[in-house]
């Protein structure tokens, strides 16, 4: 049995303005519903090969039309299973092109450099120091410490060598963790810490602790929520610009710490190792 004869109305880019008019022409006027039914006929196929811009004679403002070229032909369903063992469609075969950009060179010229003067070889206690400015902090926190006592009418006074010694025996507490304050000072060889007990007593600890303070109650500036670390804050930024120049290019962290207490600074995020505290 023949083949159904398959009808191409096909436009190409050498294709005069004259003979797509005459085109036209041929074509029957229910065209349209006839293509409808084709479309929806399952023996038949469509296949687009390209769209090409033509500009017609004549057009009005000689607008550009895209015109698509396609080959509407019918199949029959022989010809559909033939098709299915392998023979050759007139399909466009697309294919995707990976486009590599060129890729943007930067030169990073590392700029910063440390600030810190040293006469002789720094120890690190040295360098952390210098760092921080430990010997402005130390009197600042005292100043404000005796205040805050003062202010409550404790008989309460304490100096710099013994602030420094109270920071550094936190320091060690963040390192060597136990579950109560009370046990640093334990007599139990395996609990206690003999080094902090050498230094201050549990009970002058517990004193301090009781009575440290950052900032004048009196004259802070109550609508500051971190108004009681404030001049910390300031005292940080100050003393870590001053050790060493920024550069141009910076990575900024962010880091969380935990509280739980009631404070309007705290937050939430649930993604985080640490959920409840303070951002910095």
């Amino acid at each position: 049995m023949d083949n159904p004869r398959k009808e191409y109305y096909k436009i190409t880019e050498n294709t005069t303005s004259n003979e797509i008019y005459a085109l036209l022409d041929e074509v029957d006027s229910d065209l349209d519903e006839d293509l409808e039914n084709e479309m929806n006929d399952s023996d038949t196929e469509f296949f687009v090969e390209e769209d090409i811009d033509l500009r017609l004679e004549g057009a009005t403002g000689g607008s550009n039309i895209l015109i698509p070229t396609a080959n509407i032909h019918k199949v029959s369903a022989a010809d559909n299973n033939e098709s299915r063992t392998g023979s050759k469609k007139e399909t466009t075969d697309w294919k995707w092109t990976r486009v590599i950009k060129p890729s943007r060179k930067m030169e990073c010229k590392l700029q910063k450099h440390v600030l810190l003067q040293f006469n002789i070889d720094p120890t690190p206690y040295d360098v952390y120091e210098k760092a921080i400015d430990l010997n402005k902090l130390v009197a600042h926190i005292v100043s404000e410490t005796n205040i805050y006592a003062t202010q409550k009418g404790r008989n309460f006074v304490t100096n710099d060598a013994e602030m420094k010694a109270f920071l550094g025996m936190n320091s060690i507490m963040s390192i060597n963790k136990l579950p109560t304050m009370e046990q640093y000072w334990s007599t139990d060889r395996f609990i206690g810490n003999q080094a902090l007990r050498d230094v201050m007593t549990k009970s002058r600890f517990k004193e301090i602790l009781q009575n440290i303070h950052f900032s004048n109650n009196d004259t802070v500036d109550k609508v500051d929520k971190g108004n009681k670390v404030r001049p910390l804050i300031n005292h940080f930024n100050e003393a870590f610009q001053s050790a060493m120049s920024n550069s141009s290019m910076q990575s900024i962290d962010e880091h969380m710490i935990k509280f739980k207490g009631r404070s309007q600074m705290k937050q939430y995020i649930k993604s985080k190792p640490i959920k409840w505290g303070f951002k910095f």
